[in-house]
């Protein structure tokens, strides 16, 4: 038994999600997946989302829409290298002033963005971000228990 999606529609052709990221040169690409999601060489710099989904699983049919699309960028962040772990990428001591790292993990549906304190914090905490969207086309809402 499983909850979540286990595959994603690419081009009518039903794939095994992967939710890895790889190394490219530029920063860290992950695209066997149904979103594809870019995270910089440092953590000081623009990470992407796009999503890819093409298949509803209420309606069970496949459709074409414009793909929505994100950045976040992290502005208390501290330009320090990303490294590829087994969890996904560390920045590590992104924040130093709250003596944290930054993890970026992935799951089969989504894109984590995770504070990993290295010491407790004193008190609250607020780590700002900003975040854009690529023109929002409609957003479907359902309703009851379907």
């Amino acid at each position: 038994f499983t909850s979540g999606w286990m595959n994603y529609l690419d081009g009518g052709v039903w794939k095994r999600i992967e939710p890895e990221f790889r190394y490219t040169g530029t920063g860290f690409l992950l695209e066997r997946a149904p979103y594809r999601a870019f995270a910089p060489l440092r953590a000081d710099g623009v990470f992407r989302f796009e999503d890819q989904h093409s298949y509803d699983p209420i309606e069970h049919v496949a459709f074409t829409a414009p793909r929505l699309g994100k950045t976040k960028r992290f502005p208390m962040a501290r330009s320090v290298p990303g490294t590829l772990t087994s969890e996904g990428i560390l920045y590590e001591n992104a924040f130093p002033d709250l003596h944290a790292d930054l993890l970026v993990t992935a799951t089969q549906e989504e894109v984590r963005y995770l504070t990993v304190f290295r010491s407790a914090p004193s008190g609250a905490v607020e780590i700002p971000y900003v975040q854009t969207f690529d023109g929002i086309q409609s957003i479907r809402v359902r309703s009851g228990t379907g």
